[in-house]
């Protein structure tokens, strides 16, 4: 009974050997742990706490200020109410979140949840294997998600939202530019205030606009609504399914239409206007380029008029 008793004496002692509690009700237990604060409790080898109830829990986990947590193996918590769950999570700011194997959490407020998922920006949040989310108040959902820029949103697995408010909405839809934003799987914005909305659809250009399936908007100020609509060039607009406009200001409405030339106008389902300032009005009408501003040829039906 003696050799057992001086055994568990031996045991007690070097699970303590070389640790450091200071302060009322502080806890260090570990090799070179330490405990530094009122209520603040070190647990696994090398592990710190330093603040007011401050708790790292792990081999070589690390909190440090008030009511800091960090639990699991090389944890680190830095900053007050800051949380790290997971090994080789980093939480550093107020009341800043890490949770998972390799997560990161810079800034006040920021949560980062899932493993290897990493947040830097006050208020951001970060939730999926592998999301990135950058910039004060942006948010990165799903795995592989990517958001940066101020108040940026990408939601769905590899989703990417690149600049200030830009918004990607579905599993591996794109935006690029401020106050750019794509909804569904697969879009495409790319350019300040462009707008990709319908499954497969392309918005390139300042202030265009993709809406539909496979939409395609080339240019600033371009519309392509419909499926498999074309708009390329600036001002341009294609309304209806397949339908095309190629030039700047020129406009194609109708399924199957087709304006191509600056200025040109296509109305009506297979109508085709081809030059500039050509005008094709009616279904299955056909127009050619204009050789005069003074002369209008107009072909509808396949009459001259």
């Amino acid at each position: 009974m003696t050799k057992l008793a001086d055994c568990d004496i031996v045991k007690r002692d070097v699970s303590r050997a070389h640790s450091i509690a200071q302060g009322p009700h502080s806890i260090a237990q570990g090799p070179h742990s330490i405990a530094q604060g009122p209520h603040s409790i070190a647990q696994g080898s090398h592990s710190i706490a330093q603040g007011p109830h401050s708790i790292a829990q792990g081999s070589h986990s690390i909190a440090q200020g008030s009511h800091f947590i960090a639990q699991g193996p090389h944890f680190i918590a830095q900053g007050s109410h800051s949380i790290a769950q997971g090994s080789h999570s980093i939480a550093q700011g107020t009341h800043s979140i890490a949770k998972g194997p390799h997560s990161i959490a810079q800034g006040s407020h920021s949560i980062a949840q899932g493993s290897h998922s990493v947040v830097q920006g006050t208020h951001s949040i970060a939730q999926g294997s592998h999301s990135i989310a950058q910039g004060p108040h942006s948010i990165a959902q799903g795995p592989h998600s990517i958001a940066q820029g101020p108040h940026s949103i990408a939601q769905g697995s590899h989703s990417i939202a690149q600049g200030s408010h830009s918004i990607a909405q579905g599993s591996h839809s794109v935006v690029q530019g401020t106050h750019s934003i794509a909804q569904g799987p697969h879009f495409i914005a790319q350019g300040p205030h462009f707008i990709a909305q319908g499954s497969h659809p392309i918005a390139q250009g300042s202030h265009s606009i993709a809406q539909e399936s496979h939409f395609i908007a080339h240019g600033p100020h371009s519309i392509a609504q419909g499926s498999n609509s074309i708009a390329q060039g600036p001002h341009s607009i294609a309304q209806g399914s397949h339908s095309i406009a190629q030039g700047s200001h020129s406009i194609a409405q109708g399924p199957h239409s087709i304006a191509q030339g600056s200025h040109s106008i296509a109305q009506g389902s297979h109508s085709i206007a081809q030059g500039p300032h050509s005008i094709a009005q009616g279904s299955h009408s056909i127009a050619p380029s204009l050789r005069s501003s003074s002369k209008k040829s107009l072909i509808r039906m396949g009459e001259i008029v």
